[in-house]
């Protein structure tokens, strides 16, 4: 999976509430005292239903790895026929203060839940 892809969308955000990976539901911090609960979906992979074991599992992993940031960053494309926005996750292997530095050397989460066997590449 590639970090290029035609953006519309990139902002860096505060995990308030995370609960699963399919969709991922997160709370968004925009600022200026305003935020906004989005429903995302991972980009380009599939992961196990939640009712599964397997499902749970992969939701604790996303948790604690994203738990634990200050930020994340978020580039979203197109919904998906269910009304969720597509998404690319990072974030940094510490406490990552800059947004550009998170994108270019921070860990892309859609990946690495493939290359760790917690979910497979989804082709359309």
């Amino acid at each position: 999976m590639s970090r290029e892809a035609h953006v519309r969308f990139c902002e860096g955000v505060e995990v308030k509430f995370l609960c699963a990976t399919r969709p991922l539901l997160v709370m968004i911090d925009l600022g200026l005292k305003t935020k906004t609960r989005q429903r995302l979906r991972l980009r380009g992979i599939d992961t196990p239903e939640l009712t599964t074991k397997r499902g749970k599992y992969v939701k604790d992993v996303v948790k604690k790895q994203l738990g634990k940031q200050k930020f994340i960053i978020i580039k979203t494309y197109k919904d998906d026929k269910f009304g969720r926005m597509l998404a690319d996750i990072f974030y940094g292997k510490s406490q990552a203060t800059n947004p550009e530095s998170v994108v270019e050397e921070g860990t892309f989460l859609n990946q690495e839940l493939v290359d760790k066997g917690l979910a497979k590449i989804w082709e359309a």
